[in-house]
């Protein structure tokens, strides 16, 4: 409980008391290491929470519904010694359904997308790789080979034998609404188990990068706030050390600000306004900063009369 006090009172003296920096410069540098890797923790913790609201507030029924709602209650699919057919006639084709067009509004439909998820044809009446755009899928599916699209922005076609499939199979509306309601029963999904995997897995790979990100942005900023010292504050003889872990809690200010900006979008704090703000606070504060020991104890023996 004290040290949940202890980071509360630092993060906000952090944001609100320049006078308070005059601790920090006398503090181990340890202590701001650790206020580092307690912020950036809850930060990414936020982030990760903001991917889960909408991970939570996904209907997996209703996607996995339209997905099989996709296949045709009248079509079946053998595969018997490395050859497809179909128990319809040829060509034949499942198009992308109606609601996906209509999640994408007519303004946002690309051109470019195909119409079809397959076409069926045969061997002797499929035209080449060469002309696979005027079948308007995203694969073809003939006796021996299927082709499908493996890049849409570059057109890459890829062919991949039926030869290849080791083991006859047979595919059908009933199969599908199995494999549907076995998917759905699974409990990693029926317990929706898999939105805390998301958000753990999220916080895991979010919170080392946004440590190494601020420390080494905090590593080049501390940098240019040590040359503007050694220039305008030349009596204070700061050491770089020392203004990079001041820099570790002036930055909290930075990151708040940013944060309320970029969620009220009223301003994008990024770039180079950015640093100018970390600059201006960063400087502010160490001009607050007393490094000379008899200025230090004149602080003191105010503090006691008070």
């Amino acid at each position: 409980m004290q040290k949940i006090k202890t980071f509360l009172l630092t993060f906000i003296k952090s944001i609100s008391q320049p006078a308070y920096y005059q601790d920090i410069f006398k503090a181990n540098f340890s202590f701001s290491i650790k206020y580092l890797l307690v912020f950036n923790l809850i930060l990414a913790s936020i982030l990760a929470v903001r991917v889960l609201v909408p991970v939570y507030n996904f209907d997996v029924n209703e996607a996995v519904d339209l997905v099989s709602q996709i296949y045709p209650q009248d079509l079946e699919i053998s595969g018997v010694d490395g050859e497809i057919t179909i128990n319809q006639p040829l060509p034949y084709q499942v198009p992308i359904p109606s609601q996906v067009w209509e999640e994408l509004g007519d303004n946002e439909i690309d051109q470019e997308i195909p119409f079809n998820i397959v076409t069926f044809t045969s061997d002797d009446e499929f035209k080449g790789i060469g002309k696979f755009d005027q079948y308007q899928s995203i694969a073809v599916v003939t006796e021996s080979s299927l082709y499908f699209i493996e890049d849409i922005d570059s057109g890459e076609i890829r062919a991949y034998p039926i030869s290849e499939f080791e083991e006859d199979f047979v595919i059908d509306a009933q199969m599908v609404e199995q494999g549907k309601q076995a998917f759905l029963d699974f409990p990693f999904i029926k317990n929706k188990a898999y939105i805390y995997w998301i958000a753990g897995l999220v916080l895991i790979l979010l919170y080392p990068m946004m440590l190494i990100l601020r420390f080494w942005t905090l590593l080049i900023y501390s940098g240019f706030v040590w040359i503007a010292t050694t220039i305008f504050m030349k009596k204070k003889k700061l050491e770089y050390t020392k203004i990079l872990q001041i820099g570790i809690h002036s930055l909290t200010l930075v990151i708040l600000a940013d944060w309320i900006l970029d969620i009220t979008g009223i301003f994008d704090l990024s770039g180079v306004w950015y640093f100018a703000v970390y600059f201006g606070w960063t400087m502010l504060v160490l001009k607050q900063v007393k490094t000379k020991k008899s200025d230090i104890k004149t602080l003191k023996s105010k503090a006691k009369k008070l």
